[in-house]
């Protein structure tokens, strides 16, 4: 049989639990408040994280094709087929005797 002040308990949890959280809340606004110096290094830390990536996009904006053009390799313009084969073949000259 169900105690009678658990369905109170039940109803009052969401409550309790909201109330926690706004006390969590609102004593970390204020141990925030207080440490100045904190702030500041974290603002100081995300404006150069956003300064950085905005540098990154804007380099890669003006070298980005010169960069892909240094380290892309074209192919033969073969199919995978014809280079299996022609790797098949490389191997077979390799392996005959001379």
């Amino acid at each position: 049989m169900a105690e009678p002040w658990s369905g109170q308990f039940l109803q009052a949890l969401p409550t309790t639990v909201l109330g926690a959280l706004g006390t969590l809340g609102s004593e970390f606004l204020r141990e925030w408040e207080t440490q100045d110096m904190r702030v500041t290094l974290f603002k100081l830390l995300l404006l150069w994280l956003v300064l950085s990536l905005l540098g990154i996009q804007l380099a890669w904006g003006f070298y980005g094709n010169t960069v892909t053009g240094l380290y892309h390799r074209p192919g033969r313009g073969h199919s995978s087929a014809e280079s299996a084969g022609d790797r098949e073949e490389n191997s077979q000259d390799v392996s005959a005797p001379a």
